[in-house]
């Protein structure tokens, strides 16, 4: 459309005698920021457009995450959604790298409405008190998500951490439209990631349990993303002490029975940290069964066996029809089928990010500590467990990451995590050519986008593809 109507402008230009300086047009089926952005109710609303954004684009780094690890398999009614991620045959073109290369555009989308919104924001001015709170406060928020999404893509489309790596991704600060940018370094983005986390709590208006907030980032979330990113950079002892601090705020604790199994149906906001709302949309449940209930990915047989029959968690996530398997986590709210809640952090990964930190410290009775206390609130009857040695801690850890956190968007990245190979069952893939892949394999690294680099000529494609 831009290009149509500057072709047309440059016709009337050369047709008319009083045309003598360049033409500057400026679309009139859109609004600049200057217009958008007057007032802090005006930030608000820009704010919630990049929760929006946020929200597709953490929905489809589920899908993609879990059909190219060990959680799934093909449903029985799967015409072909997501068969060359599953099948471990993806590349850069479009065509056949859809499944994992999406979330690139999605999230650099977030990045760029937040960038738009905090350009404005010193310049609106806040009347009264509430005003100046309310303003901080979507600072706070717009700085978190930048974080949040800059980290989001570098876990995908970057190696296991290596702060010398060169090829992190490109950190967008500002918004625009004629840059170039390069990938930075793995360092670099980190530290952009680092910087606006603490950024975004220093500003943050302070939060307790009574009337917790669960659809906005706080200073008590926005710990539990700091916690991940130590866990992520191997930084044991931060990761640790982050957690401690999401779990002793007290905002939210385990949940047991009803209380957690409600969770899954949005019944209630138990255990959720932060959270992204689909009031009418099937974006998130859609990935796995149709809202006309046709299965298109089920939950793996790897990972079924994994839960014991007095785990809740086995009827809570997976559920059966006519003898078939399916993803039950995201199948139904009051709302309709297929139509929940996006669960971003809940208070169960602060556990098993301590829980796991704490092994790599040889704190083994920590670490056994936080695993049976979570234990402990899924499974009826469980009896409390010993580690002897680090290495069966970890194991043990991540074992109990493949069970609570299964389709919502950590299993691949924990195996790339942890330097392990994917391995799945026999009876959950059509073929061996992509039952395993090895720790050092191309693939567990998600391929730039061909879009992006035909687009951008200082973007370098990943190694492989």
């Amino acid at each position: 459309m831009r290009s149509r109507i500057i072709s047309a402008a440059f016709l009337l230009c050369l047709f008319s005698t009083g045309c003598k300086k360049d033409v500057d047009l400026k679309p009139t089926d859109s609004v600049t920021e200057e217009v958008a952005f007057n007032s802090v109710a005006a930030l608000q609303k820009g704010l919630n457009t990049a929760y929006a954004t946020y929200a597709v684009a953490r929905a489809d780094r589920s899908f993609a995450t879990s059909i190219t690890s060990d959680e799934t398999k093909f449903g029985p009614d799967n015409g072909g959604t997501g068969q060359f991620g599953y099948r471990l045959q993806y590349s850069a073109d479009a065509t056949t790298g859809g499944d994992v290369t999406t979330g690139w555009a999605a999230y650099y989308a977030v990045i760029d409405r937040v960038n738009r919104v905090l350009d404005r924001l010193p310049e609106i001015p806040a009347n009264g008190t509430a005003e100046v709170a309310q303003k901080n406060s979507i600072n706070g928020q717009l700085l978190a998500l930048r974080g949040m999404a800059h980290f989001e893509l570098l876990e995908a489309y970057s190696k296991k951490y290596d702060a010398a790596d060169p090829l992190g991704v490109m950190i967008m600060t500002r918004s625009c439209l004629t840059c170039f940018p390069a990938r930075s370094s793995v360092a670099e983005v980190v530290s952009r990631v680092e910087q606006d986390l603490a950024d975004a709590k220093a500003v943050m208006p302070a939060v307790t349990a009574s009337g917790y907030n669960d659809l906005a980032l706080n200073p008590v979330s926005v710990t539990a993303i700091q916690a991940r990113v130590a866990l992520y950079k191997g930084e044991w002892q931060k990761a640790a002490d982050y957690a401690t601090t999401v779990i002793t705020s007290g905002v939210k604790t385990l949940a047991t029975g009803s209380g957690f199994t409600g969770i899954w149906t949005d019944a209630n906001t138990n255990e959720l940290l932060f959270r992204s709302r689909f009031e009418n949309s099937s974006q998130l449940g859609a990935n796995w069964t149709n809202t006309n209930g046709s299965v298109i990915f089920s939950p793996s047989d790897k990972l079924t066996a994994s839960y014991s029959a007095s785990d809740i968690r086995l009827n809570a996530y997976i559920g059966t029809t006519a003898g078939e398997r399916y993803v039950k986590k995201f199948s139904t709210s009051s709302r309709g089928g297929s139509i929940v809640d996006l669960k971003n952090i809940r208070i169960s990964e602060m556990y098993l990010i301590r829980a796991e930190a704490r092994a790599e410290l040889n704190d083994l009775a920590g670490a056994v500590a936080d695993i049976n206390t979570l234990r402990a609130a899924r499974i009826a009857g469980y009896t409390p467990i010993t580690y002897a040695d680090k290495a069966t801690a970890v194991a043990d850890i991540m074992l109990e990451r493949f069970r609570e956190l299964a389709f919502e968007g950590f299993r691949f990245f924990d195996l790339k995590r942890k330097g392990l190979g994917l391995q799945r069952n026999a009876s959950d893939v059509d073929s061996p050519l992509w039952q395993t892949l090895a720790a050092s394999d191309k693939r567990f690294v998600y391929p730039i986008p061909a879009d992006e680099l035909l687009a951008n000529p200082n973007v370098r494609q990943n190694e492989g593809y």
